[in-house]
């Protein structure tokens, strides 16, 4: 009898896995996937330190992100040898573009704010159920193949107005493909990436490896070398050079 009801128990879950999910029961499967709602939450500052390579190959640059609950940002990345700083304070997005000729620290517009705010620490987990509870448009367009295995193609629209399809495996509930609308040497066109490499830190599964992809031609690859939760991250960081610090309330 015992034998007889697990064998049940077992079809049961084999015939439940095989039915198309709902789009709230892809989410809670990618949070639980990804380490839970409760691990998630208790990342409170992220650091990740990736190497960059481009298609052809060469020297690879380094880009370090840092973020911090709730919406802080900043970004160091080196581009032909020189050093290119942004962030993001909650308030105002600022970077110091010296690739362009002009070091000093310069404040970018409201839609790059936006778009800079929105690479903060639930973006880079990649909990699609915390994107949605910030306020992302999120919409199930269906069911498709991906390289052989069964993927749900997702819709995701931010806050800013940025749009990006996730393809999401039926089997782990882990992203294989995004894709967005960006910008590639001047022109507006769909950028694909491709996540993998997943690991874990602490208590959270990471991809370790994205590459990127332009009407299937590869352009360039990012391996993180190095992502550390929860270390001490002072809120200066983000802050513009020069621009004070807020008041304090008494």
């Amino acid at each position: 009898m015992r034998l007889g009801a697990s064998v049940c128990a077992g079809l049961a879950i084999a015939s439940g896995a095989s039915q198309d999910l709902t789009l709230d029961q892809i989410l809670k499967a990618n949070e639980d996937a990804l380490g839970g709602a409760e691990a998630i939450a208790r990342v409170q500052t992220l650091k990740m330190t990736a190497r960059v390579t481009g298609a052809s190959g060469g020297a690879a640059s380094v880009l370090i992100t840092w973020a911090k609950r709730p919406n802080l940002v900043r970004s160091e990345s080196e581009i032909q040898g020189k050093l290119v700083i942004s962030g993001f304070d909650g308030t105002t997005a600022w970077t110091i573009d010296s690739p362009t000729g002009s070091p000093a620290t310069r404040i970018l517009d409201a839609q790059t704010a936006s778009v800079l705010a929105d690479a903060n620490i639930d973006t880079a987990v990649g909990s699609l159920a915390s994107l949605k509870a910030a306020g992302a448009e999120v919409e199930l367009l269906g069911k498709e193949d991906f390289a052989g295995s069964p993927v749900y193609k997702l819709e995701i629209t931010r806050k800013s107005g940025l749009a990006a399809f996730y393809l999401v495996d039926a089997a782990t509930y882990l992203p294989v493909k995004t894709v967005t609308r960006g910008f590639w040497r001047g022109l507006e066109t769909e950028v694909e990436a491709y996540p993998g490499g997943y690991r874990r830190v602490g208590d959270i599964l990471f991809a370790h490896s994205i590459e990127q992809r332009i009407g299937g031609q590869a352009i360039g690859r990012m391996t993180y070398e190095k992502i550390e939760i929860n270390i001490p991250m002072d809120d200066g960081i983000f802050r513009m050079p020069g621009k004070p610090p807020p008041a304090v309330k008494k």
